[in-house]
């Protein structure tokens, strides 16, 4: 009996040490497409005159540290990557908009 039990235990231990060390940081990049972004708008054609991004809707990044060390405001639809400027521009409030609710 006790032999099973410490076979369950080192089993047990093997195991979560196994998952704690497969366990990283969470990283991500792209967009989002439900609500619908504005690189996506400009990939799927809903919106014209978006420059480079029409062509590469996910290259859209900022620099790691964010909010601490984003972009400033007014430039963060594009990352602060001015290859992207063209997504932090108002257009006067004629980008589409998804109307959002809590929950």
């Amino acid at each position: 009996m006790q032999r099973k039990l410490t076979s369950l235990l080192v089993g047990l231990g093997l195991l979560g040490g196994t998952f704690l060390a497969t366990a990283g940081t969470a990283q991500g990049h792209g967009y989002t497409d439900s609500p619908v972004s504005r690189q996506q708008l400009c990939g799927n054609g809903t919106v014209r005159g978006c420059g480079q991004i029409q062509w590469e809707p996910p290259s859209v990044e900022g620099p790691k540290g964010f909010p601490t060390r984003g972009p400033a405001d007014g430039r963060i639809c594009a990352g602060g990557n001015g290859r992207f400027s063209e997504l932090d521009d108002p257009r006067g409030g004629a980008w589409p908009a998804t109307a959002l609710a809590a929950g």
